[in-house]
């Protein structure tokens, strides 16, 4: 399934179970068996912990071992989700200098077939923060391009969890939002994987002309970055990838 595809089918979810199923699904399309989504800032906010893990396919065993030794205190994944903005690779952390009890969860993970992932920190309006993680056995799916795939997915899921759920106020965006035809096309080479340089060589204009124009369509649909100004154009018919 394409990040569009996603984009359409979570738009027609008709409840949080359906749009959940769609996560899971995404991920082991991804070569990812394990999906855990976790609404940190709620869970601050309240207290309960049932509200911190609303989508988890994670094996119970694992869980509980995981919170009966407290990793979750030490786990550098969670370490770095917490000083980042950007979807990350698993390996990135775990190949860092770690503490001993960190190797141990490492291996122990390891073991349980969580040896690959990519974490994604999430964050809404008011301040809202959440985390998409998921993982496997497969090496192989552990890419950068993955990734970026993942982090679309993520905030795509977020979008529509907030909505489905009533966390967000509803969507922000109006219904009409005025970008020009160049604004458009730089959104729609950036969808299709492009960078500034290679758009600023299809549409023969200089990097800063693509940045000021991905910088004005940010604006108008209230994005706060490139991807999210993507996957808000493809919601609301802007460009199709």
């Amino acid at each position: 399934m394409s990040i569009a595809q996603f984009v359409d089918n979570s738009q027609q979810a008709g409840s949080l179970d359906e749009l959940r199923a769609l996560l899971v699904e995404e991920a082991r399309a991804h070569g990812f068996d394990y999906t855990v989504y976790c609404q940190v800032s709620r869970y601050q906010a309240s207290g309960d912990p049932a509200s911190l893990v609303p989508v988890s396919t994670l094996p119970d065993v694992w869980v509980a071992h995981y919170l009966r030794n407290g990793y979750s205190d030490i786990d550098p994944v969670i370490h770095r989700a917490r000083h980042t903005a950007r979807p990350f690779l698993w390996r990135d952390v775990w190949e860092a200098d770690l503490l001993r009890k960190q190797k141990d969860l490492r291996e122990e993970s390891a073991m349980m077939g969580l040896r690959s992932g990519v974490t994604v920190p999430l964050f809404g309006p008011g301040g809202q923060a959440a985390l998409l993680s998921v993982s496997g056995a497969d090496a192989e799916a552990e890419r950068p391009d993955v990734a970026r795939a993942i982090g679309a997915i993520g905030m795509q899921f977020q979008l529509v969890y907030q909505e489905l759920a009533q966390e967000g106020g509803g969507d922000t965006v109006p219904a009409f939002v005025p970008l020009t035809p160049r604004e458009r096309e730089v959104l729609l080479w950036t969808a299709r994987g492009k960078s500034n340089w290679d758009i600023s060589q299809i549409l023969s204009v200089s990097e800063s002309a693509v940045n000021f124009h991905i910088t004005n369509a940010m604006r108008k649909l209230e994005a706060s970055s490139r991807v999210l100004a993507v996957l808000k154009a493809i919601r609301h018919g802007l460009i199709i990838p």
